[in-house]
């Protein structure tokens, strides 16, 4: 049987390990995989490789008479780039009401006072409504978010905010529908932008 049927391997992840930094056409690229178990039609290869060029995981480079596939340098989107795209998708207030909002939204998903410097990762430059953190609970705060990697300023404030009026289950539904761009599958869902 074929590896493509196992279900915890992604052929894209096979694939953009095959192609690296230097490229391979797809014929070379067919034969290595054929090589570690993958048999994969060069037509199915072939429009595989143009969709994952299409969604910016690879770039084409054309040599005659081929085209080379090259990974590209894309950077998967993180939680907070897709909370800050879908607060902006859902309102039209103010910086404030925004940053606001992107500080609700967060403090729902990680259960903990959020930081200046998480809003500013969603794109909003100013501080939030909401009340300052301080003492232990921001203690708490700074060790979760240093265990995950990030740095902080020392002095960067942190916040809660006690209510917003909006409706916390279907932002976080547009969150995950928005990072893993699900919306086709989502029944009766308004097309918000151009898929």
């Amino acid at each position: 049987m074929s590896k493509l049927y196992e279900p915890d391997i992604k052929l894209k992840d096979i694939v953009l390990e095959e192609v690296g930094a230097e490229g391979k056409s797809i014929s070379a690229l067919a034969r290595d995989l054929a090589r570690k178990g993958w048999k994969v039609h060069r037509l199915v290869l072939t429009g595989y490789l143009r969709a994952l060029s299409d969604c910016g995981y690879l770039r084409e480079r054309r040599i005659p008479p081929s085209i080379v596939y090259q990974r590209s340098a894309r950077k998967e989107r993180g939680i907070y780039s897709v909370v800050g795209d879908v607060c902006r998708e859902r309102s039209s207030g103010s910086d404030v009401e925004l940053a606001t909002l992107c500080c609700y939204v967060l403090q729902s998903i990680f259960k903990r006072a959020i930081f200046m410097e998480e809003i500013r990762r969603c794109g909003f430059y100013v501080p939030p409504r909401g009340r300052k953190v301080t003492g232990e609970e921001r203690q708490r705060a700074r060790r979760c978010i240093a265990s995950f990697g990030i740095s902080l300023p020392h002095n960067d404030p942190a916040f809660i905010v006690e209510k917003c009026d909006i409706n916390i289950e279907d932002l976080l539904v547009d969150i995950i529908v928005s990072k893993f761009g699900v919306y086709r599958l989502v029944a009766g869902r308004k097309q918000m932008k151009l898929e």
